[in-house]
């Protein structure tokens, strides 16, 4: 009997050790963490917009309450990240110029007919007395993203788009397309070391 209660005294522990998740240690694992904590949360509420309101609501949405939702990520798991693209919808996304070279790397391998889902790029980049982690995976156009940024989009919701966003490049995919890619970055602890 007291081996029986030791065992499910111990098997109590072991489930408590595995109820909370240790924040992510390594920085892949918490660039991971944080990108697509990214993903579900904008993914979530855009969805939730577009049923609410329809694709014109969910226009709005992207413009006011996507950057707010990347910010409180971003704080969240302590970060800088986004979203950026070759063929932008807010200027406010443009590529800087490591990430700029990841697009046109990951363009370069979807091409060559690689899976978008399968593209990921990670460096540390050491300065004078930092050390940075930076690391993006691709974002692959789903069918429902096509309503705003698919070939033909309707004229209501194409009206709606360059009135908020005059310059809007960010149309002419297909399911399956590279759409750009999430971003995330972050100063690792010990300096140059």
């Amino acid at each position: 009997m007291h081996r029986f209660l030791l065992v499910m005294m111990l098997s109590g522990a072991t489930a408590l050790l595995h109820a909370a998740e240790p924040p992510p240690t390594l920085p892949r694992e918490r660039a991971e963490a944080a990108a697509t904590d990214l993903a579900t949360t904008l993914k979530a509420a855009l969805q939730a917009r577009m049923q609410a309101d329809g694709p014109l609501g969910a226009i709005d949405f992207c413009q006011q309450q996507a950057p707010l939702l990347t910010a409180e990520v971003a704080a969240r798991h302590g970060v800088a990240l986004g979203r950026s693209a070759n063929k932008l919808r807010n200027p406010a996304n443009a590529p800087a110029p490591w990430q700029q070279q990841w697009l046109t790397s990951m363009a370069t391998a979807v091409a060559a007919g690689l899976e978008v889902a399968t593209q990921q790029r990670e460096v540390i980049v050491h300065a004078a007395d930092t050390r940075e982690y930076r690391y993006a995976r691709a974002l692959r156009t789903e069918g429902p993203c096509l309503i705003c940024h698919g070939s033909a989009v309707a004229e209501p919701i194409r009206a709606a788009i360059i009135e908020r966003y005059p310059q809007d490049q960010a149309t002419g995919f297909a399911e399956g397309d590279l759409r750009g890619l999430l971003w995330v970055s972050f100063e690792l602890p010990g300096g140059n070391d």
